[in-house]
């Protein structure tokens, strides 16, 4: 190896700037990464922002977003007001000396048929939306979206990660 140094002199300088500059590019990676992480993870404002830039929405399809968002935190806002009763209810059973196995099941049907109801508006709202986007975008949102519903959050999964079709 010492003979290689000493014919190729510069070597050494080359390995160097070599080694740096990929450090550099991962730790650069690495901060981007983070930096989107913490945004994702943060509260429901700032997923909204990502999605508008991260898709490049026009003006008209950022108020229809916008709209979108607005009409789902209604949404929830009506159905957990409409099972707050019956939660209550439910717990009152829960707590008795003889719950009602019966009376049990009234109140958990009740909730799943609230929350199917729920789902099925809000999924309606967002075909409609997607509809109104163009190609590209509509794909990049339907992901993003469905990484929400199996995952959480809207990081999408690697393509090598993704389960067959």
């Amino acid at each position: 190896m010492a003979r290689l140094f000493e014919r190729l002199p510069g070597l050494p300088w080359i390995l160097f700037a070599l080694s740096l500059t990929l450090n550099v590019f991962f730790l650069g990676g690495y901060y981007s990464k983070r930096m989107w992480d913490q945004r994702l993870a943060g509260g429901s404002e700032e997923q909204g922002h990502y999605i508008v830039e991260k898709l490049s929405f026009s003006a008209d399809q950022r108020q229809r977003f916008q709209d979108l968002r607005q009409r789902a935190r209604e949404r929830q806002r009506e159905t957990q007001r409409a099972n707050r009763p019956v939660i209550d209810n439910l717990w009152h059973e829960i707590e008795g000396a003889e719950p009602n196995p019966a009376q049990i099941d009234g109140y958990i049907e009740h909730l799943t048929a609230n929350r199917q109801n729920f789902q099925r508006e809000q999924m309606r709202d967002l075909i409609t939306f997607a509809k109104t986007l163009e190609q590209k975008q509509r794909l990049e949102f339907l992901e993003l979206v469905r990484t929400r519903l199996e995952r959480g959050p809207m990081i999408p999964r690697r393509p090598e990660m993704r389960p067959e079709r």
